[in-house]
């Protein structure tokens, strides 16, 4: 029973893992779609800076001049799920 219970610890740490590296280093151009809009829906956002973690991503646009806005954009479920942005 304990060798189930280490392999099953295992392959869900190695899963879990998988599906991290999946959220930073996947395409991401759809996310940066969304997060612009949240940004600014009737201006055009420039972005200027992001930030990429297994379990959200952190974008900040430029929408004006000198105003700069942070968007953060999270799964649904932590490593699964559709992404959902948010001013923080």
């Amino acid at each position: 029973m304990p060798g189930i219970i280490r392999r099953s610890l295992s392959i869900l740490l190695i899963v879990l893992s998988i599906l991290g590296l999946l959220n930073v280093y996947s395409d991401n151009s759809e996310v940066i779609k969304m997060a612009s809009r949240v940004a600014c829906s009737a201006c055009e956002a420039r972005l200027i800076q992001s930030g990429r973690s297994p379990i959200a991503q952190t974008l900040t646009f430029q929408t004006a001049p000198a105003t700069l806005v942070v968007v953060e954009c999270k799964r649904e479920f932590i490593f699964l799920g559709d992404y959902a942005c948010v001013i923080p």
